[in-house]
């Protein structure tokens, strides 16, 4: 089985390969600001229909971190002092995933190949068995500042990179991080929907 799989962003992670294989992966970057992000969309659209015109290049499944749970995230967490929705940098954030993930979607409905797309937590759970890396907060604990937020997105991260390395699906030196993130989705798509068998860890590997 041929899987894509991709982290989509304005820096879009990538990764493609058999299934029980290592996959070939990267980054690329959709658009440079000020570009608006429908010029990132159809970047995006035209380099995945070229690509997959090639029968050779068109995978049997495609994955992707599912859109909806971004939204979300935008709409609870960003917020006026009376309630009504903030307009801020993450706004354009926000409407660059949306409008990446439906591009995609569409090239991919040309082709009927098939999209999964499961959460950032449940690819992080699948590959280092938990979903952060940050320590378990006690009932009652106060909010995280800003910074301690973006320590922790930092240290997920890192955990992710780690152990995509210790198994050998990037290179020691690797330290893109969006080349991780969509190599972890790739990783998911492998175990859960091709159900191929784990693969070895090597914690000193030369």
């Amino acid at each position: 089985m041929h899987i894509d799989a991709f982290d989509l962003a304005d820096v879009m992670g990538w990764a493609h390969g058999r299934s029980g294989e290592i996959p070939e992966s990267g980054s690329m970057r959709l658009r440079k600001r000020p570009e608006v992000s429908e010029v990132g969309a159809q970047r995006l659209g035209k380099w995945l229909f070229e690509r997959w015109s090639q029968p050779a290049l068109r995978p049997d499944i495609v994955i992707v971190e599912r859109a909806q749970e971004i939204a979300a995230t935008f709409q609870r967490n960003v917020r006026s002092e009376d309630g009504a929705p903030a307009f801020s940098g993450s706004a354009d954030a926000v409407r660059s995933q949306i409008l990446y993930h439906g591009a995609l979607h569409a090239v991919a409905g040309l082709f009927d190949i098939e999209v999964y797309a499961p959460t950032a937590a449940t690819v992080r759970k699948h590959l280092c068995g938990a979903a952060s890396a940050a320590p378990p907060r006690k009932r009652g604990s106060p909010l995280r500042t800003s910074e301690e937020k973006r320590r922790d997105r930092e240290a997920t991260k890192r955990m992710v990179l780690d152990r995509l390395v210790m198994m050998r699906y990037l290179p020691r030196d690797c330290a893109d991080t969006d080349r991780a993130d969509a190599v972890a989705v790739w990783a998911w798509g492998d175990g859960s929907v091709a159900r191929t068998a784990p693969r070895e860890l090597h914690l000193f590997a030369r």
